[in-house]
């Protein structure tokens, strides 16, 4: 299927930010200065680790004193950073650091590793330098949870365990609760009547910090003005392109070239990010001949979220969720097969383009 021209715009990739700090002491630097060069190589090691997973990094440097990590973490606020890494490259006391962090409030992905992989009987005394990371671990970690700050803690070798992916797991996780905290959802009509699942309370969605929009007079007028007949032709045309409709009504494909424009105008006016309507309430003298099945399917492809029957809930998540997942597309439990222990799976006319097209 060929994209329909205008749409890719639409969506923003940003990759999220993440902070990478790295813990020293300072009485190391005055009493034991020629070890400094190594536990800096490490950091290297470190970083080009970290860099290799999708995220934009802003890479702190390795702090000591408490001024050290005030300027850090200006620097995560400047970068706009949703979450943390912290490596404690040595033993560093939390008081220096754990002010700063308190301000930034920003979830910490705690990477407990070390250069050595072996630490036994046989391990020369000059290692312990290089390899008591985690003993500032315990006192950082006790600092968090008095503060009340989020914090995760992943421990391993970097090169024999699943740490990194483990770290990554972490914060792709709070990217996703991130984007739901900012999500903006349009609703066209209400919820339906009745369905008691997604009938969440106003002070729910602020406490998630989702922010529902709905459709208004405002945005009809909107509509009017510019889901103009010339328009409406041009996406018919691209519409007949991608899909097999020559045996059609030619009334359904105008209609649903109508609604798409509608949905695909209110979006843009209104900085959506998902989207939910109950088709009860679709009404043609507001925008709405048909439900916008098509203009939703290439929607859900390019990351925004959509949920039907006014279920802003699990719009705002399929925003928040798409970034984590190769595909997705909304759709309902119907039916059970018992004997192939599978469950169908179905909706309107509303899936993932990519998922119909057979690329995922």
């Amino acid at each position: 299927m060929a994209k329909t021209p205008g749409r890719s715009f639409m969506i923003s990739r940003q990759k999220a930010s993440i902070g990478l700090v790295a813990h020293y002491l300072e009485l190391y630097d005055q009493t034991d200065p020629q070890v400094r060069p190594e536990i800096e190589r490490f950091y290297e090691t470190v970083k080009r680790r970290l860099r290799q997973l999708d995220f934009s990094w802003s890479i702190g440097p390795i702090c000591r004193v408490r001024a050290e990590f005030d300027q850090a973490v200006e620097q995560f606020e400047r970068d706009g950073v949703i979450a943390v890494v912290s490596i404690h490259l040595a033993y560093s006391p939390s008081l220096e650091s754990s002010a700063a962090f308190a301000r930034l409030n920003v979830p910490i992905v705690i990477l407990d590793t070390t250069p050595a992989l072996h630490f036994n009987a046989k391990t020369s005394p000059d290692e312990i330098m290089f390899n008591h990371g985690i003993h500032g671990v315990q006192d950082f970690c006790n600092r968090l949870r008095r503060t009340g700050l989020i914090y995760f803690v992943e421990a391993g070798h970097l090169d024999t365990s699943s740490v990194i992916s483990r770290v990554e797991a972490r914060l792709r996780g709070v990217a996703a609760a991130a984007r739901l905290k900012k999500a903006r959802v349009g609703l066209v009509g209400r919820p339906f009547p009745g369905m008691g699942d997604f009938q969440v309370p106003d002070s729910l969605l602020k406490d998630l910090g989702i922010t529902v929009v709905p459709y208004t007079a405002h945005d009809t007028a909107r509509s009017r003005e510019t889901v103009t007949q010339e328009k409406i032709a041009e996406e018919i045309a691209s519409i007949k392109l991608e899909w097999p409709l020559s045996d059609q009504p030619s009334d359904l494909i105008q209609a649903a070239a109508q609604a798409g424009l509608n949905l695909r105008t209110w979006l843009l006016d209104r900085q959506l990010d998902a989207v939910s309507l109950d088709f009860l309430d679709l009404d043609k003298a507001t925008g709405w001949p048909t439900l916008p099945a098509v203009e939703i399917d290439h929607l859900m492809a390019q990351g925004t979220g959509y949920a039907g029957e006014g279920d802003v809930l699990t719009a705002a998540l399929g925003y928040a969720l798409a970034p984590l997942a190769s595909a997705w597309t909304f759709t309902e439990m119907f039916c059970p097969d018992w004997t192939g222990q599978r469950i169908y799976l179905s909706h309107m006319a509303e899936a993932n383009l990519d998922i119909l097209a057979g690329k995922l």
